[in-house]
């Protein structure tokens, strides 16, 4: 009766929140997890001393890897007899964001209770410091995927008899900057060139270019608006001295509308220019 399972190199593994162990199978065999004839191919199981309840399980760079609000544990090995299991005291994964695991080019991201982190075979960073940690905790569900170098994380928060909050973050790897969608994924699935969501009622391509029918396809969004606001500029300058000049440079794909705005002194938001590419 194990709670989250994980493949790794022809074995299947799981935990048991109710033993506090971690349980491998026989190699190839799914549906022995008690064969113990002191051979290379047989079963695994060890109990772990950490407390707390096991939140997650995956598998990277050639590890697996189990979970615990404030704990990994990463077992390694090529057969029984030399298995070792070891234990990282960090920011593990949050109570019921166990979907939340997706592995992209190397790296682990997930959900912790202090935001999302990334785990590349030694500790975890934190990868969220520009979002408000608070929005992030106690999840009632967060599911992950993943496309050319972007995370994606969906998350269901409840805010106290009111509507629960739901989000879809997509945080792109390369150039470390976090984006936030309208359309809700409650599952979510990739077939290596393509992530699909699946928002309760219509299935969703992350990339729609990449379908045959993309341009025939019902639903098509036509308008996308997009923001970006910049931190305050002038303050951090010696003596906060002002700028004479701003250069602001973007490449805008054809028909597309955009607006620059300024505000001085923290004051009204005015309109300096609109532009159609």
């Amino acid at each position: 009766d194990l709670d989250y399972l994980t493949e790794c190199d022809n074995r299947l593994w799981g935990c048991s929140k109710a033993e506090n162990a971690i349980y491998g199978c026989k190699l190839g065999d799914p549906t022995n997890w008690f064969s113990y004839r002191g051979i290379a191919e047989d079963s695994y199981a060890v109990t772990v001393g950490s407390d707390g309840d096991f939140t997650g399980a995956s598998t990277c760079l050639g590890y697996v890897l189990f979970f615990k609000e404030n704990c990994i544990h990463k077992l390694y090995g090529s057969k029984p007899s030399d298995f070792q299991l070891s234990a990282i005291r960090c920011r593990g994964v949050a109570r019921n964001a166990s979907r939340s695991l997706c592995v992209l080019n190397e790296t682990l991201y997930y959900l912790s209770p202090d935001g999302v982190m990334a785990w590349d075979g030694s500790v975890p960073s934190k990868v969220s410091e520009k979002l408000n940690t608070a929005r992030l905790s106690n999840v009632r569900a967060a599911v992950g995927g993943a496309l050319d170098g972007r995370y994606y994380l969906y998350l269901v928060r409840d805010r106290g008899g009111e509507k629960p909050e739901e989000r879809l973050l997509v945080y792109d790897t390369e150039r470390g900057l976090w984006q936030e969608e309208d359309v809700c994924s409650y599952e979510m699935t990739g077939s290596g060139g393509q992530l699909y969501l699946w928002d309760g009622k219509a299935v969703w391509a992350a990339d729609a270019e990449r379908e045959e029918n993309w341009q025939r396809a019902d639903g098509l969004e036509e308008e996308v608006r997009f923001e970006l606001v910049s931190g305050d500029i002038g303050l951090d300058r010696p003596e906060e001295q002002y700028l004479s000049r701003l250069t602001l440079r973007l490449e805008a794909e054809a028909k597309s509308r955009f607006e620059l705005a300024v505000s001085y002194d923290g004051g009204a938001w005015e309109t300096l220019a609109q532009r159609t590419a």
